[in-house]
């Protein structure tokens, strides 16, 4: 698959319409290849690097997107001691 030249260029027109060129197109491919992909292609006997799905990028940014958000509701509310219960709305 990383080999496929059809999703290579894929990629490439996708970096050319976002407006911008990864260092790591590696990365953009895992990052849009769910995990039942990867699977299905292992499978089949087509080689794939391990763990080449997108769920440890998806922890990672679910991460990272909650620091975001704790960091402008600590910011935006420094008053409210209670910041813990706020993470249960959301």
């Amino acid at each position: 698959m990383a080999n496929d030249p059809t999703r290579q260029l894929e990629m490439v027109t996708l970096q050319q319409r976002i407006g911008y060129s990864l260092q790591r197109p590696d990365l953009l491919q895992r990052a849009l290849t769910h995990s039942s992909l990867a699977y299905e292609q292992a499978a089949e006997g087509l080689t794939m690097p391990d763990s080449a799905d997108n769920e440890q990028l998806e922890f990672l940014g679910d991460a990272v997107v909650g620091l975001i958000v704790a960091d402008s509701l600590y910011r935006r509310y420094p008053e409210k001691g209670n910041l813990p219960g706020c993470g249960r709305l959301l």
